[in-house]
């Protein structure tokens, strides 16, 4: 437990002396990591009507799948409901495919990132 803790802490300590990234940086460091992120952002959609099509496609299928749940009149658990769109939209943006929700890839894909 003490080494793992010990571990811990000397990665904060390490993280708040660097100033590394985006967050930790300031002046010109800060505006060429803010422009090679944002250029990065904008090259994956962000910003742009194309990502928020993505979105609605994910919500829309996300809407029907629990409307088919809540047909049956008994209560439904809403865990891990949303993974799959998250997971979707994500995927969309950089790999340009999608896999329906109830997909067996998908679920693996999911049970593998929240295991």
């Amino acid at each position: 437990m003490y080494q793992k803790f010990h571990y811990w802490l000397n990665l904060q300590f390490v993280s708040f002396t660097t100033h590394a990234g985006v967050i930790f940086t300031e002046g010109q460091e800060w505006q060429e990591q803010r422009r090679f992120t944002m250029r990065s952002l904008r090259d994956f959609g962000f910003g742009k009507k194309s990502l928020e099509s993505i979105i609605q496609q994910e919500i829309c299928e996300l809407i029907e799948n629990l409307q088919k749940e809540c047909r049956s009149g008994a209560p439904i658990s809403t865990t891990n409901k949303f993974n799959p769109a998250v997971l979707n939209a994500i995927w969309t943006i950089m790999m340009g495919e999608r896999f329906k929700q109830d997909d067996p890839e998908l679920a693996k894909a999911i049970g593998v990132l929240t295991a």
